[in-house]
């Protein structure tokens, strides 16, 4: 599968021409990224079936974005996208994970990554998602505060909203290797 991220929408920016969620979200759509619609401000799905309504079909992206304006932006982690999500956050001691990682060896390598929305903004550090596993989604088995984002997960994407903005810090592909462990992602997220 070839690397795809959500950062690199180039969707058209005039003060003539705003662009709109619904634009960004088209715009995902055009790199084949799938994508459904969050209540705006939250990451609670606007569809009836959340990440699995997930779609890159440009009428129901219209059709979704003209329902909801200020929709939020989600995208499905796993195989769907081809992204897994190590979410860090920052309230439930992520950050003191990640330095304990580095300290035992296992350093994250540079990543596309996204600030988070939140009251006290955390990362997302974006991967490839591994050939030949299954990664699901977890909460702090790498340590407290990592969650892993991947098969029937999602995140919400920028430019969407949340208590803040969700922002791209790292503008790059995703990396195919966590660094966390010897063997890859596939040792460090099987872990998870």
């Amino acid at each position: 599968m070839t690397a795809r991220t959500p950062l690199q929408t180039e969707a058209y920016h005039t003060p003539l021409h705003p662009v709109t969620l619904g634009d960004e979200a088209l715009a995902y759509a055009k790199m084949s990224i799938p994508v459904f619609p969050c209540k705006p401000g939250g990451k609670e799905p606007l569809t009836s079936h959340g990440h699995l309504d997930a779609s890159t079909d440009p009428e129901r992206i219209r059709a979704w974005w003209s329902r909801w304006p200020d929709a939020n932006i989600a995208m499905p982690t796993g195989k769907r996208s081809g992204l897994v999500v190590v979410d860090v956050d920052p309230e439930h001691g992520g950050y003191d994970s990640l330095a304990e990682l580095h300290e035992e060896g296992h350093e994250l390598p540079l990543t596309a990554t996204i600030k988070t929305g939140g009251r006290v903004p955390g990362v997302h550090h974006y991967f490839n998602y591994p050939e030949g596993v299954e990664i699901r989604n977890s909460a702090s088995k790498l340590g407290p505060g990592l969650d892993i984002r991947g098969e029937g997960g999602y995140v919400i994407v920028p430019p969407s909203a949340t208590e803040g903005a969700y922002e791209v810090l790292h503008k790059r592909p995703p990396c195919r290797d966590t660094g966390m462990a010897p063997g890859g992602a596939e040792r460090a997220f099987s872990h998870a």
